[in-house]
Protein backbone atom coordinates (compact mmCIF):
# COMPACT_ATOMS: atom_id res chain seq x y z
CA UNK A 1 0.00 0.00 0.00
CA UNK A 2 3.08 2.00 0.98
CA UNK A 3 4.68 1.49 -2.64
CA UNK A 4 1.08 2.55 -4.47
CA UNK A 5 0.94 5.42 -2.50
CA UNK A 6 4.53 6.40 -3.05
CA UNK A 7 4.35 5.92 -6.69
CA UNK A 8 1.15 8.23 -7.10
CA UNK A 9 3.01 10.92 -5.67
CA UNK A 10 5.72 10.42 -7.90
CA UNK A 11 3.56 10.35 -10.91
CA UNK A 12 2.12 13.20 -9.92
CA UNK A 13 4.84 14.87 -9.37
CA UNK A 14 6.23 14.05 -12.90
CA UNK A 15 2.48 15.86 -14.28
CA UNK A 16 3.05 18.49 -12.44
CA UNK A 17 6.61 19.30 -13.48
CA UNK A 18 4.93 19.10 -17.38
CA UNK A 19 2.41 21.26 -16.60
CA UNK A 20 3.77 24.25 -14.71
CA UNK A 21 3.23 27.69 -16.68
CA UNK A 22 5.60 29.55 -18.09
CA UNK A 23 5.52 33.21 -18.99
CA UNK A 24 5.33 34.39 -22.57
CA UNK A 25 6.57 37.63 -21.87
CA UNK A 26 8.97 38.21 -19.31
CA UNK A 27 8.87 41.80 -17.28
CA UNK A 28 12.21 42.79 -17.83
CA UNK A 29 11.74 42.27 -21.59
CA UNK A 30 9.40 45.77 -20.74
CA UNK A 31 12.53 47.60 -20.29
CA UNK A 32 15.53 46.58 -22.16
CA UNK A 33 15.51 49.11 -24.51
CA UNK A 34 15.15 52.34 -22.17
CA UNK A 35 17.40 54.69 -23.11
CA UNK A 36 20.71 55.22 -21.05
CA UNK A 37 20.11 59.09 -21.46
CA UNK A 38 17.12 61.09 -22.24
CA UNK A 39 17.58 62.96 -26.16
CA UNK A 40 16.42 65.99 -24.53
CA UNK A 41 18.88 65.83 -22.24
CA UNK A 42 20.95 68.26 -23.15
CA UNK A 43 18.77 70.86 -21.83
CA UNK A 44 20.18 73.62 -19.74
CA UNK A 45 18.30 73.42 -16.50
CA UNK A 46 18.53 74.82 -13.32
CA UNK A 47 20.76 72.53 -11.40
CA UNK A 48 22.25 74.82 -9.54
CA UNK A 49 20.37 74.35 -6.31
CA UNK A 50 19.87 71.04 -4.87
CA UNK A 51 16.06 69.30 -5.87
CA UNK A 52 13.82 69.81 -2.83
CA UNK A 53 10.53 68.01 -2.39
CA UNK A 54 7.42 69.88 -4.48
CA UNK A 55 6.11 70.67 -0.93
CA UNK A 56 9.58 72.19 0.03
CA UNK A 57 9.97 74.39 -3.43
CA UNK A 58 7.63 76.92 -2.10
CA UNK A 59 8.69 79.22 0.85
CA UNK A 60 4.98 79.88 1.06
CA UNK A 61 3.58 78.59 4.20
CA UNK A 62 0.07 79.38 2.75
CA UNK A 63 0.69 76.45 0.10
CA UNK A 64 2.64 73.90 2.37
CA UNK A 65 -0.65 74.58 4.68
CA UNK A 66 -2.77 73.66 1.45
CA UNK A 67 -0.89 70.67 0.74
CA UNK A 68 -1.24 69.35 4.04
CA UNK A 69 -4.84 70.26 4.43
CA UNK A 70 -5.56 68.06 1.10
CA UNK A 71 -3.33 65.09 1.81
CA UNK A 72 -5.21 64.83 5.50
CA UNK A 73 -8.62 65.82 4.15
CA UNK A 74 -9.26 64.42 0.57
CA UNK A 75 -11.89 62.08 0.28
CA UNK A 76 -10.12 59.67 -2.62
CA UNK A 77 -7.10 59.51 0.16
CA UNK A 78 -9.12 58.27 2.97
CA UNK A 79 -10.78 55.40 0.97
CA UNK A 80 -7.56 54.52 -0.51
CA UNK A 81 -5.68 54.58 2.69
CA UNK A 82 -9.29 52.02 4.24
CA UNK A 83 -8.56 49.99 0.80
CA UNK A 84 -4.95 49.83 1.80
CA UNK A 85 -6.01 48.22 5.10
CA UNK A 86 -8.31 46.15 3.90
CA UNK A 87 -5.79 44.57 1.38
CA UNK A 88 -3.05 43.90 4.16
CA UNK A 89 -5.99 41.72 6.08
CA UNK A 90 -6.90 40.25 2.94
CA UNK A 91 -3.38 39.16 2.39
CA UNK A 92 -2.22 37.67 5.79
CA UNK A 93 -5.69 35.52 4.97
CA UNK A 94 -5.07 34.22 2.46
CA UNK A 95 -0.99 33.28 3.49
CA UNK A 96 -2.79 31.76 6.76
CA UNK A 97 -4.04 29.28 4.12
CA UNK A 98 -0.74 27.75 3.85
CA UNK A 99 -0.49 26.31 7.40
CA UNK A 100 -2.49 23.71 9.23
CA UNK A 101 -5.99 24.69 10.55
CA UNK A 102 -6.74 23.18 14.37
CA UNK A 103 -10.65 23.45 15.95
CA UNK A 104 -12.30 22.08 18.86
CA UNK A 105 -14.92 20.69 18.62
CA UNK A 106 -17.25 20.15 21.92
CA UNK A 107 -20.69 18.39 21.89
CA UNK A 108 -23.10 17.50 24.14
CA UNK A 109 -26.77 15.53 23.34
CA UNK A 110 -29.31 13.88 25.64
CA UNK A 111 -31.24 10.37 25.04
CA UNK A 112 -34.12 8.97 27.03
CA UNK A 113 -34.65 5.02 27.02
CA UNK A 114 -36.79 2.96 29.49
CA UNK A 115 -37.13 6.09 31.14
CA UNK A 116 -33.12 6.43 31.81
CA UNK A 117 -32.04 10.32 30.79
CA UNK A 118 -28.45 9.96 29.53
CA UNK A 119 -25.67 13.31 29.06
CA UNK A 120 -23.03 12.27 26.67
CA UNK A 121 -19.89 14.86 25.61
CA UNK A 122 -17.82 14.75 23.24
CA UNK A 123 -14.99 17.31 22.77
CA UNK A 124 -12.12 16.57 20.25
CA UNK A 125 -9.37 18.52 18.00
CA UNK A 126 -9.44 18.59 14.14
CA UNK A 127 -6.69 19.34 12.04
CA UNK A 128 -6.76 19.95 8.49
CA UNK A 129 -3.75 20.85 6.12
CA UNK A 130 -3.62 20.79 2.12
CA UNK A 131 0.00 19.99 1.73
CA UNK A 132 1.59 22.56 -0.78
CA UNK A 133 3.51 20.23 -2.80
CA UNK A 134 2.83 22.07 -6.47
CA UNK A 135 3.14 25.48 -4.66
CA UNK A 136 -0.16 26.53 -5.41
CA UNK A 137 -1.12 28.48 -2.12
CA UNK A 138 2.27 29.85 -2.37
CA UNK A 139 1.11 31.46 -5.59
CA UNK A 140 -1.73 32.94 -4.02
CA UNK A 141 -0.02 34.74 -1.55
CA UNK A 142 1.93 36.20 -3.88
CA UNK A 143 -0.43 37.43 -6.07
CA UNK A 144 -1.81 38.81 -2.71
CA UNK A 145 1.01 40.67 -1.87
CA UNK A 146 1.15 42.31 -5.42
CA UNK A 147 -2.29 43.32 -4.70
CA UNK A 148 -1.41 45.04 -1.77
CA UNK A 149 1.32 46.47 -3.32
CA UNK A 150 -0.75 47.68 -6.38
CA UNK A 151 -3.32 49.38 -3.51
CA UNK A 152 0.13 50.78 -1.58
CA UNK A 153 1.46 52.08 -4.95
CA UNK A 154 -2.40 53.84 -5.81
CA UNK A 155 -2.36 55.31 -2.41
CA UNK A 156 0.65 56.96 -2.98
CA UNK A 157 0.09 57.72 -6.56
CA UNK A 158 -3.20 59.26 -5.26
CA UNK A 159 -1.99 60.85 -2.71
CA UNK A 160 0.88 62.44 -5.07
CA UNK A 161 -1.06 63.82 -7.24
CA UNK A 162 -3.56 65.58 -5.18
CA UNK A 163 -0.49 67.16 -3.65
CA UNK A 164 0.75 68.30 -7.40
CA UNK A 165 -3.03 69.71 -8.09
CA UNK A 166 -3.00 71.84 -5.51
CA UNK A 167 0.62 73.11 -6.63
CA UNK A 168 -0.64 73.68 -10.06
CA UNK A 169 -3.92 75.35 -9.07
CA UNK A 170 -2.47 77.56 -6.94
CA UNK A 171 -0.32 78.21 -9.92
CA UNK A 172 -3.03 78.71 -12.30
CA UNK A 173 -4.85 80.88 -9.52
CA UNK A 174 -1.62 83.25 -9.07
CA UNK A 175 -1.51 83.31 -12.90
CA UNK A 176 -5.35 84.12 -13.34
CA UNK A 177 -4.75 87.08 -10.92
CA UNK A 178 -1.75 88.77 -12.12
CA UNK A 179 -3.77 88.38 -15.30
CA UNK A 180 -6.80 90.73 -13.48
CA UNK A 181 -4.68 92.63 -12.50
CA UNK A 182 -2.92 93.42 -15.67
CA UNK A 183 -6.50 94.29 -17.50
CA UNK A 184 -7.50 96.57 -14.69
CA UNK A 185 -4.21 98.16 -15.42
CA UNK A 186 -4.85 97.80 -19.29
CA UNK A 187 -8.59 99.00 -18.49
CA UNK A 188 -7.08 102.23 -16.44
CA UNK A 189 -4.90 103.48 -19.23
CA UNK A 190 -8.09 103.10 -22.04
CA UNK A 191 -9.95 104.98 -19.53
CA UNK A 192 -7.63 107.92 -19.38
CA UNK A 193 -7.20 107.79 -23.41
CA UNK A 194 -11.05 108.21 -23.80
CA UNK A 195 -11.02 111.06 -21.66
CA UNK A 196 -8.29 112.65 -23.56
CA UNK A 197 -10.19 111.66 -27.21
CA UNK A 198 -13.41 113.22 -25.87
CA UNK A 199 -11.52 116.58 -24.93
CA UNK A 200 -9.79 117.04 -28.16
CA UNK A 201 -12.75 115.66 -30.05
CA UNK A 202 -14.49 118.83 -28.59
CA UNK A 203 -11.91 120.52 -29.42
CA UNK A 204 -11.94 119.68 -33.34
CA UNK A 205 -8.06 117.96 -33.22
CA UNK A 206 -8.95 114.41 -33.20
CA UNK A 207 -11.87 111.80 -35.22
CA UNK A 208 -15.13 110.26 -34.07
CA UNK A 209 -13.25 107.08 -35.59
CA UNK A 210 -10.70 107.54 -32.62
CA UNK A 211 -13.12 107.33 -29.23
CA UNK A 212 -14.88 104.08 -31.45
CA UNK A 213 -11.62 102.36 -31.45
CA UNK A 214 -11.01 103.08 -27.91
CA UNK A 215 -14.42 102.43 -26.52
CA UNK A 216 -14.23 98.86 -28.72
CA UNK A 217 -10.77 98.51 -26.81
CA UNK A 218 -12.64 98.78 -23.42
CA UNK A 219 -15.53 96.44 -24.46
CA UNK A 220 -13.14 93.85 -25.34
CA UNK A 221 -11.04 94.27 -21.91
CA UNK A 222 -14.09 94.16 -19.89
CA UNK A 223 -15.16 91.52 -21.43
CA UNK A 224 -11.85 89.62 -21.21
CA UNK A 225 -11.90 90.65 -17.21
CA UNK A 226 -15.43 88.82 -16.58
CA UNK A 227 -13.99 85.56 -18.38
CA UNK A 228 -10.82 85.64 -16.38
CA UNK A 229 -13.07 86.16 -12.91
CA UNK A 230 -14.94 83.23 -13.73
CA UNK A 231 -11.77 81.27 -14.08
CA UNK A 232 -10.81 82.61 -10.92
CA UNK A 233 -14.03 81.11 -9.33
CA UNK A 234 -13.74 77.67 -10.83
CA UNK A 235 -10.35 77.59 -9.76
CA UNK A 236 -11.41 78.91 -6.28
CA UNK A 237 -14.13 76.34 -6.54
CA UNK A 238 -11.71 73.52 -7.89
CA UNK A 239 -8.92 74.11 -5.22
CA UNK A 240 -11.86 73.75 -2.21
CA UNK A 241 -12.84 70.44 -3.95
CA UNK A 242 -9.30 69.19 -3.37
CA UNK A 243 -8.93 70.38 0.25
CA UNK A 244 -12.34 68.18 0.98
CA UNK A 245 -14.15 71.45 1.93
CA UNK A 246 -17.41 73.04 0.71
CA UNK A 247 -16.31 75.63 -2.05
CA UNK A 248 -15.86 79.29 -0.31
CA UNK A 249 -13.87 82.48 -1.37
CA UNK A 250 -11.40 82.59 1.13
CA UNK A 251 -7.82 83.87 0.29
CA UNK A 252 -6.18 80.73 -1.22
CA UNK A 253 -3.53 82.64 -3.35
CA UNK A 254 -0.69 85.17 -2.59
CA UNK A 255 -0.63 87.51 -5.59
CA UNK A 256 2.68 89.35 -4.54
CA UNK A 257 5.12 87.03 -6.72
CA UNK A 258 5.04 83.11 -8.15
CA UNK A 259 7.78 81.81 -6.33
CA UNK A 260 10.68 79.82 -7.88
CA UNK A 261 10.74 76.29 -9.31
CA UNK A 262 13.75 75.09 -9.45
CA UNK A 263 13.83 72.17 -12.21
CA UNK A 264 14.97 68.66 -10.48
CA UNK A 265 18.27 66.91 -11.98
CA UNK A 266 17.76 64.76 -14.45
CA UNK A 267 18.42 61.12 -12.95
CA UNK A 268 18.98 58.29 -15.77
CA UNK A 269 15.56 56.85 -17.04
CA UNK A 270 15.81 53.29 -15.71
CA UNK A 271 16.38 55.43 -11.88
CA UNK A 272 12.85 57.75 -12.74
CA UNK A 273 11.05 54.95 -14.02
CA UNK A 274 11.61 52.79 -10.94
CA UNK A 275 10.18 55.54 -8.94
CA UNK A 276 6.98 56.11 -10.62
CA UNK A 277 3.88 54.47 -8.98
CA UNK A 278 2.10 54.22 -12.14
CA UNK A 279 4.66 51.86 -13.83
CA UNK A 280 5.00 49.95 -10.24
CA UNK A 281 1.45 49.80 -10.44
CA UNK A 282 1.37 47.78 -13.69
CA UNK A 283 4.68 46.02 -12.64
CA UNK A 284 3.13 44.74 -9.22
CA UNK A 285 -0.59 43.79 -11.27
CA UNK A 286 1.34 42.40 -13.92
CA UNK A 287 3.50 40.03 -10.71
CA UNK A 288 0.14 39.51 -9.43
CA UNK A 289 -1.41 37.75 -12.30
CA UNK A 290 1.67 35.86 -13.12
CA UNK A 291 0.80 34.75 -9.68
CA UNK A 292 -2.43 33.70 -10.28
CA UNK A 293 -1.96 32.00 -13.72
CA UNK A 294 0.68 29.74 -12.09
CA UNK A 295 -1.31 28.68 -9.55
CA UNK A 296 -4.93 28.11 -11.86
CA UNK A 297 -2.46 25.40 -14.13
CA UNK A 298 -1.64 23.77 -10.68
CA UNK A 299 -5.07 23.74 -9.77
CA UNK A 300 -5.40 21.09 -12.42
CA UNK A 301 -2.52 18.74 -10.42
CA UNK A 302 -3.14 16.38 -7.66
CA UNK A 303 -3.38 18.16 -4.31
CA UNK A 304 -2.95 16.21 -1.13
CA UNK A 305 -4.84 16.94 2.18
CA UNK A 306 -4.56 15.48 5.42
CA UNK A 307 -6.88 15.68 8.20
CA UNK A 308 -7.03 14.40 11.93
CA UNK A 309 -9.14 13.84 14.87
CA UNK A 310 -8.46 12.88 18.45
CA UNK A 311 -11.52 13.01 20.51
CA UNK A 312 -13.26 12.11 23.54
CA UNK A 313 -16.14 9.96 24.53
CA UNK A 314 -18.35 10.00 28.04
CA UNK A 315 -21.95 9.08 28.93
CA UNK A 316 -22.14 10.45 32.41
CA UNK A 317 -24.71 13.11 34.05
CA UNK A 318 -21.88 14.38 36.23
CA UNK A 319 -19.67 17.20 35.25
CA UNK A 320 -17.07 16.36 37.23
CA UNK A 321 -16.33 13.52 34.76
CA UNK A 322 -16.44 15.43 31.97
CA UNK A 323 -12.46 14.73 31.33
CA UNK A 324 -12.83 11.11 31.62
CA UNK A 325 -13.97 8.95 29.30
CA UNK A 326 -12.60 6.97 25.79
CA UNK A 327 -9.98 8.40 23.46
CA UNK A 328 -10.61 8.26 19.60
CA UNK A 329 -8.68 9.22 17.15
CA UNK A 330 -8.35 9.19 13.29
CA UNK A 331 -5.96 10.47 10.97
CA UNK A 332 -6.76 10.30 7.22
CA UNK A 333 -4.27 11.44 3.86
CA UNK A 334 -5.75 11.93 0.58
CA UNK A 335 -4.83 12.54 -2.94
CA UNK A 336 -7.50 14.66 -5.52
CA UNK A 337 -6.80 14.88 -8.99
CA UNK A 338 -9.22 16.70 -11.18
CA UNK A 339 -10.81 14.38 -13.85
CA UNK A 340 -14.11 15.62 -15.29
CA UNK A 341 -14.61 19.08 -15.21
CA UNK A 342 -16.09 20.22 -18.47
CA UNK A 343 -12.59 21.66 -19.22
CA UNK A 344 -13.36 25.00 -16.71
CA UNK A 345 -10.42 24.57 -14.94
CA UNK A 346 -8.57 24.56 -18.29
CA UNK A 347 -10.49 27.13 -19.27
CA UNK A 348 -10.24 29.69 -16.58
CA UNK A 349 -6.18 28.79 -16.42
CA UNK A 350 -5.94 29.93 -19.81
CA UNK A 351 -8.31 32.75 -19.11
CA UNK A 352 -5.56 33.84 -16.18
CA UNK A 353 -2.50 33.34 -18.92
CA UNK A 354 -4.26 35.84 -21.66
CA UNK A 355 -4.62 38.88 -18.79
CA UNK A 356 -1.20 37.93 -17.31
CA UNK A 357 -0.20 38.68 -21.16
CA UNK A 358 -2.09 41.40 -21.48
CA UNK A 359 -0.82 42.98 -18.62
CA UNK A 360 2.48 42.50 -19.85
CA UNK A 361 1.58 44.75 -22.56
CA UNK A 362 0.03 47.37 -20.18
CA UNK A 363 3.40 47.28 -18.19
CA UNK A 364 5.17 48.03 -21.46
CA UNK A 365 3.14 50.78 -22.94
CA UNK A 366 3.38 52.37 -19.27
CA UNK A 367 6.82 52.68 -19.57
CA UNK A 368 6.82 53.94 -22.72
CA UNK A 369 4.42 56.74 -21.91
CA UNK A 370 6.89 57.83 -18.72
CA UNK A 371 9.78 58.11 -20.97
CA UNK A 372 7.29 60.41 -23.47
CA UNK A 373 6.20 62.28 -20.89
CA UNK A 374 9.80 63.43 -19.51
CA UNK A 375 10.99 63.31 -22.92
CA UNK A 376 8.05 66.02 -23.48
CA UNK A 377 8.60 67.98 -20.43
CA UNK A 378 12.15 68.50 -21.30
CA UNK A 379 11.30 69.87 -24.71
CA UNK A 380 8.98 72.48 -23.20
CA UNK A 381 11.29 73.57 -20.84
CA UNK A 382 13.72 74.22 -23.61
CA UNK A 383 10.92 75.98 -25.36
CA UNK A 384 9.68 77.98 -22.01
CA UNK A 385 13.46 79.30 -22.00
CA UNK A 386 13.66 79.91 -25.29
CA UNK A 387 10.27 82.50 -25.19
CA UNK A 388 11.18 84.50 -22.22
CA UNK A 389 14.41 85.38 -23.22
CA UNK A 390 12.57 86.87 -26.61
CA UNK A 391 9.30 88.27 -24.30
CA UNK A 392 12.09 89.72 -21.98
CA UNK A 393 13.62 91.72 -24.85
CA UNK A 394 10.46 92.70 -25.99
CA UNK A 395 9.70 94.18 -22.33
CA UNK A 396 13.00 95.70 -22.23
CA UNK A 397 12.21 97.48 -25.90
CA UNK A 398 8.56 98.43 -24.66
CA UNK A 399 10.50 100.54 -21.72
CA UNK A 400 12.43 102.18 -24.42
CA UNK A 401 9.66 102.95 -26.26
CA UNK A 402 8.03 103.92 -23.24
CA UNK A 403 10.51 106.20 -22.53
CA UNK A 404 11.03 107.79 -25.78
CA UNK A 405 7.25 108.93 -25.43
CA UNK A 406 7.60 110.33 -22.20
CA UNK A 407 10.45 112.40 -22.74
CA UNK A 408 8.25 113.65 -26.08
CA UNK A 409 5.23 114.25 -24.07
CA UNK A 410 6.52 116.11 -21.44
CA UNK A 411 8.81 118.09 -24.29
CA UNK A 412 5.46 119.06 -25.79
CA UNK A 413 5.87 116.70 -29.10
CA UNK A 414 3.42 114.21 -29.10
CA UNK A 415 0.17 114.38 -26.80
CA UNK A 416 -0.98 111.94 -23.77
CA UNK A 417 -2.49 109.45 -25.99
CA UNK A 418 0.89 108.36 -27.52
CA UNK A 419 2.29 107.83 -24.43
CA UNK A 420 -1.00 105.91 -23.01
CA UNK A 421 -0.43 103.90 -26.01
CA UNK A 422 2.78 102.94 -25.35
CA UNK A 423 2.51 101.98 -22.10
CA UNK A 424 -0.50 99.38 -23.20
CA UNK A 425 2.46 97.98 -25.50
CA UNK A 426 3.98 97.50 -22.36
CA UNK A 427 1.26 95.58 -20.55
CA UNK A 428 1.05 93.33 -23.41
CA UNK A 429 3.95 91.98 -23.15
CA UNK A 430 3.99 91.88 -19.94
CA UNK A 431 0.71 89.67 -19.74
CA UNK A 432 2.50 87.42 -21.71
CA UNK A 433 5.62 87.16 -19.64
CA UNK A 434 2.89 86.01 -16.66
CA UNK A 435 1.63 83.51 -18.55
CA UNK A 436 4.35 81.80 -20.16
CA UNK A 437 6.27 82.09 -16.50
CA UNK A 438 3.43 80.46 -14.98
CA UNK A 439 3.22 77.60 -17.98
CA UNK A 440 7.15 76.80 -17.14
CA UNK A 441 6.22 76.64 -13.63
CA UNK A 442 4.03 74.20 -14.32
CA UNK A 443 5.76 72.61 -16.87
CA UNK A 444 8.73 72.10 -13.94
CA UNK A 445 5.95 70.45 -11.39
CA UNK A 446 5.00 68.39 -14.65
CA UNK A 447 8.28 67.41 -14.92
CA UNK A 448 9.11 66.16 -11.54
CA UNK A 449 5.81 64.04 -11.74
CA UNK A 450 7.21 62.55 -14.64
CA UNK A 451 10.92 61.76 -12.95
CA UNK A 452 8.82 60.32 -10.22
CA UNK A 453 9.67 62.39 -7.48
CA UNK A 454 7.68 61.95 -4.27
CA UNK A 455 6.70 64.21 -1.63
CA UNK A 456 6.82 62.47 1.09
CA UNK A 457 6.95 64.87 3.84
CA UNK A 458 3.08 66.53 2.59
CA UNK A 459 2.18 62.79 3.88
CA UNK A 460 -0.10 62.54 7.08
CA UNK A 461 -1.01 59.09 6.79
CA UNK A 462 1.35 56.72 8.28
CA UNK A 463 2.30 54.34 5.67
CA UNK A 464 1.10 50.63 6.10
CA UNK A 465 3.44 48.04 6.29
CA UNK A 466 2.30 44.15 5.01
CA UNK A 467 0.71 42.09 8.07
CA UNK A 468 1.04 44.99 10.05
Amino acid sequence: MLKQTLLVIFVSFISGCSNQYIAKQQPQAARQDIPVNWQEGAVNLDNQQPFLELDLLFKQPQLRALIQEATANNPDIQELALKMKASDSMMIAIGAKQYPTLDLDIKKSRSKQEGDVTSSYQYGLNVAWEIDIWGKLADHNSAALADYNVTKWEYQAVTRNIAVRVVRLWIEGWALNQSQLNAQNHLSKLLKIETVILENYRNGITQLEDLSSTRQQQENTYADMITTNEKINKNYREMSLLLGRLPDKSVLFDNNELPHIVSPPLAIPAHALARRPDVQIAFSQLQSLDAQTRASYKALLPSINLSGNISRLRNTGALNDFFSGSTVWSLVGGITQPIFNANSLKAQANASSYNAEAAWWHYRKTILTAVFEVENALALEQSFKVQKQHLYNAQQQSLKVQQIYKDKYLSGSVDIVRLIEAQLKKLEVDARIIQTQAAQMDNRILLALAMGYDIPNTLQHKEISPNG
